[in-house]
């Protein structure tokens, strides 16, 4: 998972991404945020003129991406799912 997208949407940005396994991690498409192929400049800048001209868009994409943030990637579950896995795999006592 790329952590620029993390950190962006962390901040409450919508975000525009790659269409590659990790940013599919974090972005969902027209939810809070646009993902595009790979190389396409054209759908890159149709993505961004997307997001200027519509700030409840924006807006509404931002906030999804802060909620995504908080409940998907919060630092304190993901440590916490690692130290389970740790203890099913018997690596932890």
């Amino acid at each position: 998972v790329p952590l620029f997208l993390l950190e962006a949407a962390a901040t409450g940005l919508p975000l525009v991404a790659t269409d590659i396994e990790g940013c599919r991690m974090v972005v969902e498409p027209g939810r809070n945020g646009l993902l595009i192929s790979r190389g396409d400049a054209e759908a890159l800048a149709d993505a961004l003129a997307k997001l200027l001209s519509d700030a409840e868009l924006r807006r509404r994409m931002g906030a999804e991406s802060r909620r995504i943030a908080e409940t998907r990637f919060d630092q304190r579950s993901i440590l916490l799912q690692y130290t389970s896995l740790y203890h099913q795999l018997g690596v932890l006592g």
